[in-house]
């Protein structure tokens, strides 16, 4: 007894042949795309992992400060940010953050507990940032505390995101 093949005219047999060569082929892309796809995607995420926690780290220093901060603690916070916002907190210091905080010695801090990329670019994201704030004015014993978000924006800078806005979020 022949097998199916063989019972095959051979326009027939040629037909089955390329259909399963086409068939191969068509796999072999579709696996080689979606290898691609994943792997670009982790770059993707890698960027946009590290573009949050850049956010985060910059937000906590630039909303954490008191009256004893000294030259030093203020050059450790320019170094995270970066434009307008660098220069701005390089001549005014907490009060970038909080209007008048270094008159009447406010002392914040903040602690991110959340953020979201809204959007990355290859040098550029806008992260919301979900911050748990307190605030004390000297010589008050009460401390404010609350929930803040804020939109922050990035820029790839030197190699490295800085924080170049912040700014709250409107509804």
């Amino acid at each position: 007894m022949t097998g199916w093949w063989h019972r095959l005219l051979p326009a027939d047999r040629r037909w089955v042949l390329l259909s399963g060569v086409l068939t191969v082929l068509v796999l072999a892309v579709a696996v080689a795309a979606t290898v691609v796809a994943v792997r670009a995607g982790s770059d993707d995420d890698a960027e946009r992992t590290a573009a949050g926690t850049a956010a985060a780290h910059a937000v906590t220093e630039l909303m954490t400060f008191g009256p004893g901060d000294d030259a030093a603690r203020r050059a450790q916070v320019r170094e995270l940010l970066t434009g307008a916002l660098a220069a701005d907190y390089a001549g005014r210091g907490p009060d970038v953050v909080f209007s008048g905080a270094v008159e009447s010695k406010v002392s914040m801090s903040a602690r991110v507990l959340d953020v979201a990329v809204g959007r990355l670019d290859e040098n550029r994201a806008r992260v919301l940032v979900f911050v748990d704030q307190s605030v004390s004015v000297a010589g008050d014993p009460a401390t404010d505390r609350l929930p803040v978000s804020r939109w922050a924006t990035l820029q790839r800078s030197g190699g490295h995101w800085r924080l170049a806005r912040l700014e709250p979020v409107s509804g």
